[in-house]
């Protein structure tokens, strides 16, 4: 056995509880030896990456359930539970689930042997029932996960959906997953509708404001159901990372109700504390030999959960429970507690930290523009760190997306950043943005890993550090690294509104390692959310091209034309036209000459 090291979770999860030293496999809910390398020149705590497969089933929950073979025909199951089983797994992080929960889901009123046969025969009439695909669920004596399935849950352009519609009545424990689920199916709704900001092509001016103080959300302490005192530490641990992701982000103000000798208000808006919207709260209980861990918000006026989600474990394993997974659990019930919380306050409250930053994913040249200029009304304010760093970021993204910032634009980024570092260097958030700025448009890769590092110590469950790692590998060549980091931060990102972003580095690994069927998926989910994303598109021509879609890659590459009139030209090789990688370069090259599209020579 082996302690973690604090300086390597940095804050997020306590050190007091042991861990088995073991390899990197997020399947056995291992954690990466503390004195190892991550393989991204630190040693915070990582997943792994299981490549994907172009043979498989596709699960569909919007709406009615849908199962489909990977040539497109529906595979009919008479089997309600059958349905639900596979949709709960399908809804899993790790597509995998304790054989301890699923029973106390759909059998919970039952006596744990009747509860157990009646999930060997669902098993067994499942895999009967898929005939040729029966491998696509796996089991053993603890879980059932699923094998090359891919998952749809993504509402899209369909506002009216329904998570799983034709769910069957279920026991009560099988009740409040389907409520969950469907609260975060409606959660991405509202996301999707632009509640907090018009993200379309063209965006309204932003006029000067006087910005309200942030919201607070009271941290409240933990509940525990069980007398193992072991779970207190669990239960602490967790509750610290949803604390320390809040305070890293930056879109909230946060009231520790665990702190009872610091005075919490000085320095601060007192404003924001006086009505603080939502209490989180970490639960956890044991259900025979499952440890059920709950996060919940809840109005503290009148105790109504707002939002909840839930993850269980086999107690025996509970201590030894990945970091990773834990992650990945903070990681999504941040960002969805943060959007909750910016929906309740309506339109009528003035813009926000998050509203700026919302605007900013617009990746419009006037959202980029209105963002930035919303950011630059933080000056001063306390958490103004964060506001410099991604109006850095701003400037950043109009580079990418060809709207060809002036070089003074470009150096105030600069000393931005150089100033929100001084002010908070150990800030994640501003350590990823630095680290991603320094390698794309400076190109100083050491000086990116090694700030990309210090934020995965910082906050080892931040998305956008994730994704950003991933491209500092790309621009490096480090195609490996790139998966993998890319992959991590798509599990941490799954619930986040920006979650297209985190697919977009995925796709563009994807080309360049030239898995051009993946690379293809991506993309087109990606650009049916933000349908003129440059990088993405660029890479997508070469991935129709070299994939034998010449008629789909012609109409991506006539697009591209009228956003970018040098894609394709011999502006490509200049230094100065924005592609990661001379391997982007080339692979775009070949694409293109197979297109007789190419209007120069390759280097």
């Amino acid at each position: 056995m082996t302690h973690f090291d604090q300086t390597q979770l940095s804050g997020v999860f306590d050190s007091s509880c042991h861990a088995v030293s073991a390899v990197r496999n997020l399947e056995d809910e291992t954690l990466v030896r503390a004195e190892g390398s991550d393989g991204f020149g630190g040693d915070a705590p990582m997943g792994s990456f299981k490549g994907t497969e172009q043979d498989r089933l596709t699960i569909s929950l919007v709406g009615n359930f849908r199962l489909v073979d990977p040539e497109g025909n529906e595979i009919r199951l008479s089997e309600k539970k059958g349905r639900v089983l596979l949709a709960m797994l399908a809804t899993a992080r790790d597509q995998r689930r304790s054989r301890e929960w699923l029973k106390s889901r759909l059998w919970g009123r039952s006596f744990d042997d009747q509860a157990s046969n009646s999930l060997r025969q669902c098993l067994h009439s499942l895999r009967k029932m898929l005939g040729p695909w029966c491998d696509a669920v796996q089991a053993d004596y603890e879980h059932v996960w699923l094998s090359s399935v891919e998952v749809e849950i993504d509402p899209g352009c369909d506002t009216r959906a329904v998570f799983f519609e034709d769910a069957p009545r279920l026991d009560e424990g099988g009740e409040d997953w389907l409520r969950e689920e469907r609260q975060a199916f409606e959660a991405r709704i509202e996301d999707d509708r632009g509640a907090m900001v018009d993200t379309g092509v063209v965006a309204t001016p932003i006029k000067p404001v006087t910005f309200a103080a942030r919201p607070c959300v009271l941290i409240g302490n933990p509940v525990v159901i069980t007398d193992d005192a072991m779970a207190d530490v669990v239960a602490e641990r967790i509750t610290n990372a949803m604390a320390t992701t809040f305070r890293h982000n930056g879109f909230l103000e946060t009231y520790d109700l665990r702190d009872m000798e610091s005075n919490q208000l000085a320095g601060r808006e007192v404003e924001s504390v006086l009505c603080p919207p939502v209490l989180v709260e970490t639960r956890l209980s044991l259900m025979a030999r499952e440890l059920q861990i709950t996060i919940l918000a809840r109005v503290p006026a009148s105790g109504k959960v707002v939002w909840t989600s839930s993850i269980g474990t086999d107690w025996d394993t509970a201590i030894s429970i990945s970091s990773q997974t834990l992650n990945e659990f903070v990681a999504g019930a941040a960002d969805s507690i943060e959007a909750v919380v910016m929906r309740q306050a309506g339109q009528a409250r003035r813009p926000t930290l998050y509203a700026a930053v919302h605007q900013l994913f617009a990746l419009s040249r006037d959202g980029l523009v209105d963002s930035h200029d919303m950011l630059s009304q933080f000056d001063g304010e306390v958490f103004s760190a964060n506001a410099m760093a991604w109006r850095a970021l701003a400037t950043t993204l109009l580079l990418g997306e060809r709207h060809d910032p002036c070089q003074e634009a470009v150096s105030d980024s600069m000393h931005l950043l150089a100033r929100a570092l001084d002010a908070e260097p150990s800030n994640a958030v501003v350590l990823a943005i630095a680290g991603h700025v320094a390698g794309f448009v400076r190109r100083d890769l050491n000086e990116g890993r090694r700030l990309l590092v210090e934020s995965r110590r910082a906050l080892p469950n931040l998305a956008f550090g994730w994704d950003a790692t991933a491209m500092n590998a790309v621009y490096s060549g480090d195609l490996a690294t790139a998966r993998e980091a890319a992959d991590i931060a798509r599990r941490l990102g799954r619930y986040s509104p920006y979650r297209f972003y985190y697919d977009a580095s995925a796709a563009i690994v994807s080309t360049l390692e030239g898995r051009h069927e993946d690379a293809i998926l991506l993309s087109e989910q990606v650009l049916a959310k933000r349908p003129d994303f440059l990088p993405v598109m660029r890479h997508l021509v070469a991935s129709y091209s070299l994939n034998g879609q010449k008629d789909r890659a012609l109409q991506v590459y006539k697009r591209l034309q009228k956003l970018d009139p040098a894609f394709g030209t011999e502006e490509m090789l200049s230094p100065a036209y924005v592609l990661p990688s001379a391997l982007s370069v080339q692979v775009i090259s070949d694409g293109l000459k197979k297109l007789d599209l190419l209007d120069y020579r390759p280097a």
